[in-house]
Parts: C-alpha cells; sequence; structure tokens
C-alpha cells in the first residue's frame, strides 16, 4: 500500500506538467500575438485617411453627406481633437466656397450628389 508521500508525489507531478504547459502556451500565445502585431506594416495616419477622403469627394467620388460624416468621425481621433475639428470646420468653409465658386463658373459641371439609403428607394415584387 502506498504511503501518504508517495500519493502526494503521484498527484503533485500532474499538476506541475499541467502548470508548465499552460505557462509555455501563455507565453507562446503571446509571442505570437507581438510578432503579429510588429508585422502589420504601416498603417495610415488619420491625418493621410482624411486627406485621401478629402480627394475621393473633390473627385466626386463622395457626396458632401458621406465627407461629413467621415470627418465628423475622424475629428475625435485625430490628434489635438478641439485644433483638428477647428482646421477641419476651416478646410471645410475653403472646400465649400470652392466649390460654390466653381458651380457659378460652370453650372453644367457634375455635382456631388448626396447618398440617400431611405426605405422608399428600395422597391419589392410581391409576385
Amino acid at each position: 500500500m502506498p504511503n501518504a508521500t508517495e500519493t502526494l508525489h503521484q498527484a503533485l507531478i500532474p499538476i506541475a506538467a499541467t502548470v508548465t504547459a499552460i505557462a509555455v502556451l501563455s507565453v507562446a500565445i503571446y509571442a505570437i500575438r507581438w510578432w503579429l502585431r510588429e508585422n502589420d506594416g504601416p498603417a495610415a495616419s488619420d491625418n493621410e485617411l482624411l486627406s485621401e477622403y478629402r480627394e475621393m469627394h473633390r473627385r466626386g467620388e463622395l457626396s458632401d453627406q458621406e465627407f461629413r460624416i467621415i470627418k465628423g468621425r475622424m475629428a475625435p481621433r485625430i490628434s489635438g481633437a478641439s485644433e483638428s475639428k477647428r482646421n477641419l470646420v476651416e478646410v471645410d468653409k475653403v472646400e465649400t466656397e470652392k466649390m460654390e465658386k466653381s458651380a457659378l463658373e460652370n453650372p453644367l459641371a457634375p455635382r456631388n450628389v448626396p447618398f440617400e439609403n431611405s426605405e422608399t428607394d428600395v422597391v419589392e415584387n410581391d409576385e
């Protein structure tokens, strides 16, 4: 019959092995996540993204409403949010003035049409 010391050793070995395996797996997961984060590549800054969206708006790929929504969502993320909001408002005024001036100079030029996504746009066929 095994004594208490042998029983304790028999119970501790599997417990120690399990704890060691969990620790090794935790370190491996941490290392893999760190490696994946490091290899994401350079992300575009919010200012670069906003410039790209502004250019898309200028080309007519984004409507005025879409561009305002994007600007409104990005403004708090840009560093110095209050200063950035002030700058965005100034840029928006300049862009609006340019569009108004362009409309007066060339009334037949294509315009940005606001994006509409309403339930009335969808027609369902009951047949």
